[in-house]
């Protein structure tokens, strides 16, 4: 393996380092409108669960056998990603009672039609013989998932305090260290979480709590905190480097530290645009899509099985690489980004 990242390399944890720093800012307004923590715990644990879900569902698509399941992983896939879009949609909760019972009724038939198929869905296995759902990892979805769940006891087992957070940030990269050589080993559901994936939650979690902390610190305290921290992860995560190399697939230490100082400093220059300077504008198409992520997650998947189902190739240019790759993939991001602000403006937001 290649002993190095690339600015794509910093994509997934850059949105763990995001999560993180949104979870006390979620966390303090749950608390401000009255939510007990059994409450907000009970949240996250169906949030963690519906990520999970989706995960494993994705894990299974390299398996998808359409002889066993009955139907092309086409129509398998934009059935299934529409029947999850209408389970966790934001179904409005007011009106009239025949309007809240027909969007009630959309949410559980959705859920019914997801179950089915998954309950349909087989795979190919030895000789052909059907192989049901199963798990083999929990995917880019269920690696959320777990994060979300650690980075949230972290976040109350330390009261939101700062320095707990980034020593815990240190315990975690350590246990992963001892997950890594053998020396450690957690029953379920422990044994499930990456760790030094859930190291960068918690890092974003000490950076949010400077946010969310009362009496606030001043816009300096942020920069100067932010900024020593992110260049002290990068430092820290290529000074670990002779152990294990930076890998992301791995998931090495190095580069959870790294990548972690990286979000952290662009979440530094976002904050200092934006909130310092007030040039916030430019930031309008992000924050479109930034409140329907799951959307917009799944959107590109629906179209891809969408136009699979009309023959159409919405990546012609893929192969071919270069400036040509790149164009098609900006197009498409466009579109599916374009179709995420639409759907939203009809009233299509989920939430888990």
């Amino acid at each position: 393996r290649a002993d190095l990242y690339t600015l794509t390399d910093l994509v997934f944890p850059g949105f763990l380092f995001i999560m993180g720093a949104a979870l006390p800012l979620a966390f303090m307004h749950r608390r401000a409108e009255g939510d007990s923590l059994a409450r907000i715990f009970a949240h996250v644990a169906l949030r963690v669960a519906g990520l999970l879900i989706l995960g494993v569902m994705f894990v299974n698509e390299d398996d998808f056998s359409a002889v066993n399941t009955g139907m092309s992983k086409d129509a398998w896939y934009a059935l299934a990603l529409l029947a999850a879009i209408g389970t966790w949609n934001a179904w409005p909760r007011s009106g009239s009672r025949p309007r809240r019972a027909f969007f009630l009724g959309a949410r559980l038939a959705s859920a019914a039609l997801l179950a089915w198929l998954l309950w349909r869905l087989k795979g190919g296995g030895a000789g052909g013989v059907p192989v049901p759902l199963q798990h083999q990892w929990w995917g880019i979805l269920g690696i959320i998932g777990w994060c979300y769940l650690a980075g949230t006891v972290a976040w109350f087992a330390t009261r939101g305090s700062t320095t707990g957070l980034v020593g815990l940030t240190g315990f975690l990269l350590a246990v992963h260290l001892g997950v890594r050589q053998d020396v450690v080993s957690f029953p379920f559901p422990l044994s499930e979480i990456e760790w030094s994936m859930a190291a960068i939650v918690v890092a974003g979690a000490a950076v949010g709590s400077l946010f969310a902390a009362r009496p606030e610190p001043t816009a300096g305290a942020r920069v100067r905190f932010m900024g020593w921290f992110g260049l002290g992860l990068i430092t820290a995560g290529y000074l670990m480097r002779p152990w294990h190399g930076i890998h992301k697939d791995d998931g090495t230490e190095s580069y959870a530290l790294v990548s972690a100082g990286w979000a952290c400093l662009a979440l530094l220059a976002v904050y200092h645009v934006t909130d310092m300077h007030g040039w916030k504008q430019w930031a309008a198409p992000a924050v479109t899509v930034g409140r329907n992520a799951l959307l917009a997650y799944l959107l590109p998947d629906l179209l891809g099985a969408l136009a699979g189902l009309a023959h159409v190739d919405l990546m012609p240019f893929w192969e071919r690489g270069g400036g040509w790759g790149m164009l098609n993939a900006a197009a498409l991001t466009a579109l599916a980004a374009g179709l995420v602000a639409v759907l939203g403006r009809l009233g299509v937001r989920l939430r888990l």
